[in-house]
Parts: C-alpha cells; sequence; structure tokens
C-alpha cells in the first residue's frame, strides 16, 4: 500500500499547485 500511498501525496501536490496556482 506504500506505492498508493504515494501517488495519494503526489495528487494532493499537485492539487495544492493547482490551488496555488488558481
Amino acid at each position: 500500500f506504500e506505492n498508493f500511498e504515494t501517488e495519494l501525496q503526489e495528487k494532493r501536490k499537485k492539487r495544492t499547485s493547482a490551488n496555488i496556482d488558481d
């Protein structure tokens, strides 16, 4: 499940980046 957690973290990072960009 480590991979899943990493993917979630990356998605969160992307979401945060998008929010900042917005």
